[in-house]
């Protein structure tokens, strides 16, 4: 499955406050590599960019079956 082409979306949140949340509308790439950039997205694309201090972190990753 993580070498088929799926979406997916990718919400971020550190000590239970969302800080960031990306994701793909459709399938194009391989759900690896499509969970990979909507992670590192959620984390640094954003304006409250993850850090080495951050703790805690909850990554939730919901997938589309198309």
């Amino acid at each position: 499955m993580l070498g088929r082409q799926r979406a997916s979306f990718v919400t971020l949140r550190i000590k239970g406050r969302l800080r960031g949340c990306i994701g793909t509308a459709r399938a194009y790439r391989p759900l690896a590599a499509d969970v990979a950039v909507n992670a590192y997205g959620a984390a640094f694309d954003n304006p409250a960019k993850v850090t080495w201090d951050d703790q805690n972190i909850l990554l939730r990753i919901g997938l589309t079956d198309g």
